[in-house]
């Protein structure tokens, strides 16, 4: 049975999310199967789907985005790329380089319903092995942090949280430098190098304070 989503269906969610300027959050194009199954249903593609529904607004926010037309990367402003998650599903690697050309804003996510862990560390460096494996350019390292950092605060809308800079809240870690530069291993001679490390070697024994808003919320000795 198809059940083809009339024009003149009622749209709650969209209209309730246009009614008090809300953002949208949801799944797009995760797996085959899933796609397949909304094609089935509603006899149009994912991505109209919700685009007849009133979901797809400035501040909507799309996780997964695995497997995507041109058309479809035209249609949506902002993506959440979870590789940790697709990789444990098998659902596939998000095309970052067709992302980076239609311009949409790209944050990491780690869908933790159905990936692995919570940490953007780890989800940072399944980033990078996912894509080292997909033909084509994907990510370095100074783009998986800005995606785990600047790029959420960018793709939630908040302007005052993400990066150091004047004027923003004062929200960052303080990582041991012998834990991602360790004795013995090679110095590290630029900050493209240092991102790499902190990409790579980054993680909860690195950490060793933490600051929100300014003011200490974690030290350990």
């Amino acid at each position: 049975k198809l059940e083809i989503l009339p024009e003149d269906a009622p749209k709650g969610a969209g209209d309730l999310a246009k009614r008090l300027d809300l953002p949208v959050q949801t799944h797009l194009n995760e797996n085959p199967d899933e796609v397949r199954e909304v094609r089935h249903r509603f006899h149009r593609p994912y991505v109209d789907v919700y685009e007849a529904a009133g979901l797809i607004r400035p501040m909507s926010l799309f996780a997964h985005c695995v497997h995507m037309s041109p058309r479809d990367w035209k249609k949506i402003r902002r993506v959440s790329h979870c590789p940790a998650s697709n990789l444990f599903l098998k659902s596939g690697v998000m095309d970052w380089a067709a992302a980076k050309r239609a311009g949409v804003r790209l944050s990491l996510g780690s869908d933790v319903g159905a990936g692995p862990d919570l940490s953007m560390y780890r989800v940072m460096r399944s980033g990078w092995q996912a894509h080292a494996l997909r033909k084509g350019k994907g990510p370095g390292p100074e783009d998986l942090l800005r995606m785990a950092t600047l790029g959420g605060a960018e793709a939630l809308g908040f302007d005052d949280i993400g990066s150091l800079e004047p004027g923003k809240s004062a929200d960052f870690q303080v990582v041991d430098w012998n834990e991602i530069v360790p004795a013995g291993a090679p110095s590290a001679e630029s900050a493209h190098d240092l991102v790499s490390r902190l990409v790579h070697r980054g993680g909860r024994s690195s950490i060793r304070r933490v600051y929100i808003a300014g003011r200490e919320k974690y030290h350990r000795v």
